[in-house]
């Protein structure tokens, strides 16, 4: 949403983007315990029964492989962090942490999550493109230094533009990532987003609808085994968690694709309750409590709003809300109203969190 709210405003502002996506070789694997262990002490301040709390849970430990009945001798594990858990993503942002003050160094915006690693900047010339370039070269020799390995080759590239200003850039363009000559992509996937070169989502959506027509068949398959209850909870656990994930990025999107995505909850809607494809679908979602798609996208908005207003994290998604500030005392001054966003002129920035969210919570 941060990453989508940039871009938004860097083509609102009639200019271009190329975002990045860079590749680790088994990140989770790779971390030096000293050095972990020391940037907990020196830069977070971490000291005493906690310090000693996490340098036993990272050393000590061993592995061994087992296959047919056989046994190999333990090792010790002298490097990574155990996976499966929600400490070993926390230990390893923690590890990279410094990373963030480089890349800023650069005049280049990132963001960071887990392992995964965007570098993006806007463009008017080729001098921008050669600071981003000059960035990646310092987060390759920063992870080669810390014992990680950049994979430049798998980086992914992507320019967002209007239709316009890709045909200027995109003409034979092709970006230097850590000395690796990579050519523009025509989609980057993040944390399971699909992004394409106009932020359209055609081609996310088309994938929510590729796979969840793929798990409604085999839903229809065992339907006849399954009772009413069963069949609801396997539906909203494996298909509608998937219209469901990160559907506040679709907000704006062209009719077209919201259809797409409703037509989905339709059918499975049909499935779970046995209703036939004629029957009108409105009260099969009522009986459900299953809201239609335009709405749960403006519900996840509003939860986001929610929770960010009342705990003030994470901390980039909250700089994005601007609350009401009168000129003079009113009554309404400690209702946390939200300020009408100024500034953004096209429809494509509209889509960017602040307005969207106004417009959402407005609405409603």
């Amino acid at each position: 949403m941060k990453i989508l709210d940039d871009l938004y405003r860097i083509i609102d502002d009639r200019r271009s983007a190329v975002l990045i996506g860079l590749d680790l070789s088994a990140a989770f694997d790779t971390i030096e315990h000293n050095i972990l262990i020391d940037r907990l002490e020196s830069v977070f301040r971490v000291k005493g029964a906690a310090l000693q709390w996490i340098r036993t849970y990272l050393r000590e430990r061993e592995q061994y492989v087992a296959a047919g009945g056989e046994r190999s001798e333990k090792t010790q594990c002298t490097y990574g962090v155990p996976q499966g858990s929600v400490l070993g993503p926390f230990l390893f942002s923690i590890y990279v942490s410094p990373v963030a003050e480089l890349i800023t160094s650069h005049g280049v915006q990132f963001h960071q999550y887990a392992d995964d690693t965007q570098l993006y900047i806007a463009v008017k010339t080729d001098s921008d493109i050669r600071k981003l370039e000059a960035c990646t070269i310092a987060v390759k020799d920063w992870f080669t230094r810390n014992g990680m390995l950049l994979n430049p080759d798998k980086s992914e590239v992507l320019l967002v533009a209007r239709k316009a200003n890709a045909e200027k850039f995109a003409c034979g363009l092709s970006v230097c990532v850590a000395g690796s000559d990579i050519v523009l992509s025509m989609q980057l996937k993040s944390l399971g987003v699909t992004l394409d070169q106009n932020l359209s989502f055609d081609k996310h959506v088309g994938n929510i609808v590729k796979s969840s027509n793929f798990n409604i068949r085999a839903l229809r398959h065992i339907r006849p085994v399954l009772n009413r209850s069963v069949a609801n909870t396997m539906a909203c656990s494996i298909i509608s968690t998937r219209l469901d994930y990160c559907n506040s990025l679709l907000y704006g999107t062209s009719v077209n694709n919201i259809n797409r995505l409703q037509r989905i909850q339709n059918t499975l809607a049909r499935v779970v309750s046995g209703t036939k494809k004629r029957d009108h679908i409105t009260p099969v979602l009522r009986d459900l409590h299953w809201l239609p798609v335009p709405q749960r996208i403006a519900y996840k908005i509003a939860l986001i709003t929610a929770k960010v207003l009342s705990t003030g994290q994470p901390q980039y998604i909250q700089s994005l809300i601007m609350e009401y500030k009168p000129s003079r005392e009113l009554r309404s001054e400690g209702q946390r109203l939200l300020a009408k966003p100024k500034g953004l002129a096209s429809v494509l920035a509209s889509r960017s969190f602040t307005p969207c969210m106004y417009s959402t919570l407005f609405q409603s």
